[in-house]
């Protein structure tokens, strides 16, 4: 945690009173559609946020006027997090359209929410995030929801390169009658690579370019503020715009439910690393659309919500054909590699250590990771025993507890360096748990918005 933050931030916000969301540009065009949005952060900082989608089914005459507004617009004001956290202005102001109560309300819990590791990190109040308001121009009008078109056989599917979206591929094969797109935005080889595998036709990949302005990463290198943002919010909006952009009903998440665990109280506040893949933010999003965007034209939700890391990786152990193209390390991921030292890259080599052999995991992580005593510390982080979970994407500790122990009680099988140290220090504060009874739980069944036609995918 940086102590130094709230210092800095005090300083920026008496610079920086307020950010603007002014306007945005788009144009659709027959296999793209191309979108600017103008914000400025006072006094007169102008950023221009860029996101471009390409399908060839995108038509120019595809959406009218009031459907792209009423999506670009939404998107604009999740995409405006990442400028907003550059100094936190004590206002927030909205001049294409004029927000509702509740709309105000679901925006304000995302930007305090969604920013709480940045908080944490930067050592800045929360009350700071909590005192931020928001206000339109008195001239901009109310947005109304619209009608779309969509089929409800057609799914929209985001890939990251990761386990997780791997499985969903998998899983949405044994839907009868459904016809499959997949979503990437900047995507890195992993992502195209397990594209290519899953059987859907390149035809209907959707490839998203979504660009940050550059003066906001020249300002980070000057001692403004930077940090985690909800990113998976910015994903759930974009999905929304394709869905649409296709004729696509459902847009199918790969949010497992270890993703409602927070990662440490701070401030009286649960910060999460995986806010905008919990279960509260889908509940949110589902409802924000249906109300504030259209009724029933969309169906956001998580086929894994309902299953634990261990049934995960479960399933996607006895996926051989996806082992060597997938990454999750988000160190490295973009040079598409494992870094094979930070809590991601330890954390999945662990889960997978569950199912698969010492050599088949090396040749994953492309090292052997569980063999690094020099991890036992971060190991430890994983399971519980230290300050906070680790600020990544990575299970409950009653998930790493539980794939602990099913390495450790393995017959006929040495445990790996790491396991073994690790139960040397905190074999005795482990012992008094039953590893049959830790894993009947974490396979219990957690809430989810799953519909009926995709409930045989994970029956």
């Amino acid at each position: 945690m940086n102590k130094q933050g709230m210092k800095r931030l005090i300083q920026l916000r008496k610079q920086h009173a307020r950010i603007s969301y002014l306007s945005h540009d788009y144009e659709l065009v027959d296999g793209a559609c191309h979108i600017v949005w103008h914000f400025e952060l006072d006094p007169g900082i102008a950023f221009d946020h860029r996101l471009s989608l390409y399908n060839a089914a995108i038509r120019r005459e595809g959406l009218q006027g009031e459907q792209l507004e009423l999506l670009i617009f939404n998107l604009g004001m999740v995409e405006l997090i990442s400028y907003f956290k550059l100094a936190c202005p004590e206002r927030i102001e909205i001049h294409p359209y004029r927000l509702n109560s509740d709309q105000v309300q679901f925006w304000y819990k995302l930007y305090l929410n969604g920013l709480g590791e940045y908080m944490f990190v930067n050592g800045i109040d929360v009350d700071v995030i909590r005192a931020c308001r928001f206000s339109c121009s008195p001239s901009a009008v109310q947005m109304q929801p619209v009608d779309f078109i969509s089929d409800p056989h057609r799914a929209l599917i985001p890939v990251g390169g990761g386990k997780d979206s791997a499985v969903t591929l998998n899983l949405t094969q044994l839907v009868p009658g459904l016809h499959r797109y997949i979503l990437m935005v900047n995507p890195i080889a992993a992502a195209e690579r397990c594209a290519r595998i899953s059987g859907v036709s390149e035809t209907d990949f959707v490839r998203v370019a979504r660009r940050l302005d550059a003066r906001l990463l020249e300002m980070n290198k000057q001692g403004y503020l930077n940090g985690h943002v909800p990113f998976s919010a910015s994903i759930a909006f974009i999905g929304l715009l394709s869905a649409a952009l296709l004729g696509i009903r459902s847009i199918v998440l790969s949010n497992e439910a270890s993703a409602n665990q927070g990662n440490i109280l701070y401030h009286q506040m649960d910060v999460n690393h995986q806010y905008s893949k919990s279960f509260e933010f889908e509940a949110d999003f589902r409802d924000y659309v249906a109300n504030h965007i259209s009724g029933t034209a969309f169906d956001y939700f998580s086929l894994l919500r309902s299953m634990g890391e261990m049934k995960i990786t479960r399933l996607f152990a006895d996926m051989p054909e996806y082992h060597a193209a997938f990454v999750s390390c988000n160190r490295a991921g973009r040079d598409d590699a494992w870094c094979g030292t930070c809590p991601k890259c330890l954390f999945v080599a662990v889960m997978l250590s569950v199912y698969l052999s010492a050599e088949q995991v090396e040749r994953i992580i492309g090292c052997d990771i569980m063999a690094d005593t020099e991890l036992s510390e971060l190991l430890a982080l994983l399971a519980g025993f230290g300050e906070h979970k680790p600020l990544e994407c990575v299970g409950t500790y009653e998930e790493i507890r539980s794939a602990l122990l099913s390495i450790r009680d393995r017959d006929g099988v040495d445990m790996p360096a790491l396991v073994a140290s690790f139960f040397a220090e905190y074999g005795q504060s482990m012992q008094w748990l039953d590893t049959a009874e830790l894993s009947r739980s974490l396979d219990r069944a957690a809430d989810d918005f799953v519909p009926p036609l995709f409930q045989t995918a994970i029956e």
